[in-house]
């Protein structure tokens, strides 16, 4: 018997389906991830150098009333 393909008998062990799925919303590629990571990093880096001038100028205020504060 030869065997003749597709077969639309779908009983048949050689039933074979055909249809190419796609899916419904597209796969996202890398590139939008990487994007998001690297604006995520330079916030992150910023964020970093302002709290520590902060940080630092706090201390340093601190420091200078402690000081004043043993003179007056």
């Amino acid at each position: 018997e030869a065997l003749n393909l597709p077969v639309t008998d779908k009983s048949s062990p050689y039933f074979v389906v055909e249809a190419v799925v796609e899916p419904a919303i597209p796969i996202p590629t890398a590139n939008p991830l990487n994007r998001r990571l690297l604006v995520g990093g330079l916030v992150g880096a910023i964020l970093g150098v302002v709290a520590a001038v902060a940080v630092d100028y706090i201390q340093r205020l601190r420091k200078a009333r402690r000081g004043a504060a043993l003179l007056g």
